[in-house]
């Protein structure tokens, strides 16, 4: 058996102290783990690559914080193969993990179950009956995490109607209802960023989104893209303050802010979909949404800036940009500090990738572009 083998495949466990993971000589390490935390690993990883038996085999770690780190990961395997009532109540196993939990279980578990495509003029109404229909049973006492969580499905219900699917045709965003408005367009902007070249300038895209979005362009097409890539790719969760008003639930651990005018929000989902897409923005641009009279455009950058500063201030792009990464003080992390996100990603990740910006940006599975 190979050692959790979803963090042997982002090379992760040689960062957390472990060498030699992957290793043929050495790949039966678990037939004799040699710390309880090499043990609790293999523990959990056979967990996930049997769940019927899952929940089993996490209650029998001994350390509080890895059985239920377990549990939270056997719960998103069942949702992703489909048992979405066994996965919420899974989530009920892992008391201080629970809302976190039954959050991974909305995102992974409902995307691409919603049967509808981008063309759909009745899909409302299916995200509706969709989202209506989800498990309940056994949540009471997680009441507060759930209703989180199934904010959450609904996002989930509209990205997954658009996300991977190859087209970017507005039908589906222009049938929404006003409650729901938001989370399509995210999700509208997100597979039409994905399908538009990827050294199309920012300006261009912004212009291409917005025609397209209101029928003066044509959607842009191309070919599809599985579920196991894009729900890799959620954004990282960042720790704020979101008492400013309205935000909507998208990408897994994101929360967008919106804006009531409706070209105003469609612009920040497509700056979203474009950080989310490319990693990157233009310098100018940010000063650009910094000076924008929106409070939501402005929150928006802020998180933008936060994000961006580590790899954006190695190499700015402007004077003016280097200057604000002096005064913005970035710092890198110390090796203590980057093995303690690695063991944090080991509890918070999923098989599919990326979790809760613990490990901000990680290679995609393979046969991802």
């Amino acid at each position: 058996m190979r050692v959790s083998s979803h963090l042997l495949r982002l090379g992760l466990l040689a960062g957390a102290g472990i060498s030699g993971c992957g290793d043929p000589a050495v790949e039966p390490i678990c037939a004799q783990p040699d710390t309880p935390g090499v043990a609790a690993l293999c523990a959990l990883d056979a967990a996930v690559d049997d769940p019927s038996d899952g929940l089993t085999r996490c209650a029998a770690i001994e350390d509080a914080a890895w059985r239920e780190g377990c549990v939270v990961q056997v719960a998103d395997r069942m949702a992703w193969e489909g048992d979405l009532s066994g996965a919420f109540s899974a989530c009920l196993q892992a008391p201080s993990l629970t809302r976190t939990c039954l959050d991974q279980v909305a995102w992974s578990g409902v995307q691409s179950r919603v049967d509808a495509t981008p063309a759909s003029a009745d899909v409302q109404a299916l995200v509706d009956a969709h989202v209506d229909g989800l498990p309940n049973s056994g949540i009471v006492g997680a009441l507060r995490g759930f209703r989180s969580a199934e904010k959450l499905a609904r996002a989930a219900a509209w990205h997954g109607v658009y996300a991977g699917s190859g087209s970017a045709d507005p039908a589906a965003l222009s049938a929404a209802s006003p409650d729901d408005v938001e989370y399509a367009r995210a999700a509208f902007a997100w597979e039409a960023v994905r399908l538009l070249p990827s050294d199309l300038p920012v300006d261009e895209v912004l212009t291409a989104v917005r025609a397209m979005a209101t029928g003066a362009k044509e959607p842009v097409t191309g070919p599809p893209s599985p579920q196991a890539c894009w729900t890799a790719a959620s954004m990282p969760r960042l720790d704020e303050d979101f008492r400013y008003k309205p935000v909507r639930r998208a990408y897994g651990t994101w929360l967008r802010f919106v804006d009531r005018d409706p070209e105003v929000d469609l612009t920040i989902a497509i700056y979203d979909a474009i950080l989310l897409h490319r990693k990157a923005l233009p310098s100018e641009h940010i000063f650009a949404l910094k000076a924008h009279p929106s409070v939501a455009v402005q929150k928006t950058v802020s998180r933008y800036i936060a994000l961006l500063a580590p790899s954006q201030c190695d190499r700015p792009d402007s004077d003016r940009y280097a200057g604000h990464c002096a005064e913005f003080g970035w710092v890198a992390r110390d090796v203590d500090g980057a093995r303690r996100d690695v063991l944090r990603f080991v509890l918070n990740s999923t098989r599919s990738g990326m979790r809760d910006g613990l490990v901000p940006y990680t290679t995609a599975p393979g046969g991802c572009s």
